[in-house]
């Protein structure tokens, strides 16, 4: 495996030097060599699964603006991903890196034309806790009992949400108990079934963890599907097809995607008889106020 990514960079490395720029040209992640990165997939999220198990997230998501986010169905390149995460940097709202001597631009609006996600809605601000009333209030809309600061001490149907938006929304690694600020942010909104500027948020998010990983041992990339995607948006994987050659073909490597669906929510105990009648009983409850009727 590394000696796999080693001649991928090293081919990389090579085409930088010929087709940078060179008041461009760097690397700016000394701290960490490519192969130690990890990168984060965004999980494909069995919704449809989800929902004969009477477990249905889809309606509430489209209210939020997010739903078109869980459809990006391309592959991920690994290797592809590394090289961009090596050489990224950011000026002003751009993310931009040269991957196989190609310059890669991210921006806001271009994750929202990618994900089809729209680039409006609320976004986390210092102090946005105070605008939905408190730390008090939005902890006792999500956990148990008060005191609740860990996933496992939350609402049954909470904890089935922390874990899609940690396996997509925010992709993160580590400890699956620890819920931040944009972890509540988020279950917040969707509580109250408001819509959330996701773009902006995963901007944010990338260009947050790729300043960290310039400062320290940071070694997960997150978003590989969406940096994969942008990467394809620009014409970079089209062209290493053209190229028909064995380095190509390397630099292609593709990711397994991992699957969150019941099976494995029944299986981390997140999903059982009682919480499935929970959620019935809910959706009837709201069915019989507004007077629709379900789908």
């Amino acid at each position: 495996m590394l000696s796999v990514f080693l001649c991928v960079s090293t081919m990389a490395t090579q085409q930088q030097q010929q087709q940078v720029p060179g008041e461009e040209r760097r690397v700016t992640l000394e701290n960490l060599q490519p192969h130690e990165l990890k990168v984060l997939v965004e999980h494909e999220v069995k919704f449809e699964d989800m929902a004969n198990e009477g477990y249905d997230f889809r309606e509430d998501f489209i209210d939020m603006g997010i739903m078109d986010f869980f459809y990006m169905n391309n592959s991920v390149y690994e290797n592809l991903v590394k090289e961009f995460w090596t050489y990224a940097w950011s000026k002003d709202r751009t993310i931009l890196s040269y991957v196989q001597g190609r310059r890669i631009a991210i921006t806001q609006d271009l994750i929202a034309e990618i994900t089809h996600c729209p680039n409006e809605g609320a976004v986390e601000t210092t102090g946005w806790e105070k605008d939905a009333g408190g730390w008090g209030m939005i902890n006792e809309t999500i956990y148990e009992r008060p005191g609740g600061t860990k996933a496992v001490e939350m609402k049954n149907r909470f904890r089935a949400l922390f874990r899609i938006i940690m396996n997509c929304l925010v992709p993160k690694s580590g400890s699956v108990d620890t819920v931040s600020s944009t972890h509540k942010f988020i279950m917040w909104h969707y509580e109250l079934k408001a819509k959330i500027n996701l773009p902006q948020m995963a901007f944010d998010h990338l260009r947050r963890d790729m300043m960290y990983s310039r400062k320290g041992k940071h070694v997960n990339v997150p978003y590989g599907k969406l940096l994969s995607a942008i990467m394809e948006n620009q014409g970079l994987i089209k062209h290493l097809h053209g190229l028909n050659t064995m380095e190509a073909g390397l630099a292609l490597k593709t990711m397994v995607i991992p699957v969150l669906s019941a099976d494995n929510l029944r299986k981390m105990r997140l999903l059982s008889k009682k919480l499935i009648a929970e959620v019935q009983q809910e959706g009837d409850g709201a069915k019989k106020k507004t007077g629709k009727k379900g789908k």
